[in-house]
């Protein structure tokens, strides 16, 4: 599985909004983290990459208690084991189209 990393602190200069928004809806997944979890806080990372149809992993599904946010419309790192039980859900979701658009 690829992974795309931008930004200036990775040796890549980022985009401006409008390649940002290019960006996000060529990918089905977007690693919406943040370096601290703070309840009810959401970053604007999860909430553009809905905008663009890409679903938003995060770390933790309890930021998002009392938020009218379906459950189904993100995926939270807690939810895995392992890495590898991560990258295999991603993979599986990539590979089934019925599945990733619930």
């Amino acid at each position: 599985m690829g992974l795309e990393v931008v930004g200036v602190c990775f040796g890549r200069r980022g985009c401006d909004d409008a390649c940002y928004n290019r960006s996000l809806e060529t990918h089905m997944f977007y690693l919406a983290l943040e370096n601290n979890i703070c309840h009810n806080y959401v970053t604007e990372k999860f909430w553009n990459s809905l905008r663009s149809l890409t679903v938003p992993v995060v770390f933790s599904r309890s930021i998002f208690e009392g938020m009218d946010v379906p459950s189904n419309a993100f995926i939270a790192l807690e939810d895995f084991k392992s890495v590898n039980e991560f990258v295999a859900h991603l993979k599986a979701l990539q590979n089934d189209t019925e599945r990733y658009l619930k």
